[in-house]
């Protein structure tokens, strides 16, 4: 088996451990414990309290709809962790959105990352103001606490560091990587699966022709699904033209299999000749 000296550790702050260490366990986040790539550590700060109660949230100050978090049971849980400098992260609606070129930064430049988990109505801002580096949104909808969004930034992260995939070049060949397109329609055996066949392209063994399909599928299906992710400009227009015009030699079949039909990407070509950025 391969053996990796740490690459990144990754610290959880949180009051639910057994949410966070099923995901550890598992898939690309399990995989890369077993090749010693990432190492973690779950800090519950309910074990730093200094009451009976063991007591880490009370009433907000001003009133409002549930508890607060108390900063120094927080406080104890991260100094618990290291004394070295390292970059501590609150998951937060209020924070920046996280995507996938912020996944790769933080894995070339971050060694170790704290991950503050929120609950409740959040947590005592005097804490957030004297530790947290940055605070992350992995969109904008409400989550019952940061575990599940700490996860999300963890995975997102491991998939870069080498080792961790079998091809480490998939992490760079994935949706939202390349330009910012999402992904071409994927296939597998067997070649036909009810009235659906996969396309001839992809069967044709030309890397070459399958590339360029691949990559004219990835500009039709992001304008088609996501196009608030294309820059609009002279140049992706050009190549969003260039793509529909490959896409619409292909049989009404093989539209089919790739989830597309002719009547759409006609319209996709009609909406693009008007100057219109969807």
């Amino acid at each position: 088996m391969e053996c990796w000296s740490f690459a990144m550790k990754f610290n959880f702050i949180t009051l639910f451990p057994d949410f966070i260490s099923p995901f550890l366990e598992e898939g690309v986040l399990g995989r890369a414990h077993k090749k010693n790539i990432i190492e973690s550590k779950i800090v519950n700060p309910r074990d730093f309290t200094e009451d009976v109660h063991k007591t880490v949230d009370d009433k907000p100050y001003g009133g409002g709809d549930g508890m607060v978090m108390l900063s120094e049971p927080l406080e104890r849980a991260l100094v618990s962790i290291t004394p070295l400098k390292h970059k501590v992260v609150y998951l937060s609606p209020q924070g920046s959105l996280w995507d996938n070129h912020k996944a790769q930064k933080w894995s070339e430049s971050e060694t170790q990352i704290t991950f503050i988990c929120g609950r409740y109505a959040g947590i005592d801002q005097r804490f957030i103001n004297e530790y947290v580096d940055e605070e992350i949104s992995i969109g904008n909808y409400v989550l019952s606490g940061g575990e599940v969004p700490a996860i999300v930034v963890a995975d997102s992260m491991a998939r870069f560091l080498p080792g961790v995939l079998g091809n480490h070049n998939s992490a760079f060949e994935e949706s939202l990587q390349n330009n910012d397109l999402l992904e071409a329609p994927q296939f597998t055996r067997p070649d036909t699966v009810g009235d659906q066949v996969v396309p001839s392209v992809y069967r044709s063994g030309h890397h070459k022709k399958i590339q360029q399909a691949k990559e004219a599928l990835a500009w039709v299906v992001t304008m088609k699904k996501r196009p608030e992710l294309i820059q609009w400009n002279d140049s992706s227009k050009l190549k969003l033209k260039e793509s529909l015009k490959i896409v619409k030699s292909w049989n009404i079949e093989e539209l089919k299999s790739l989830g597309l039909e002719l009547s759409e990407v006609t319209q996709m070509e009609l909406e693009l000749e008007r100057g219109s950025s969807y």
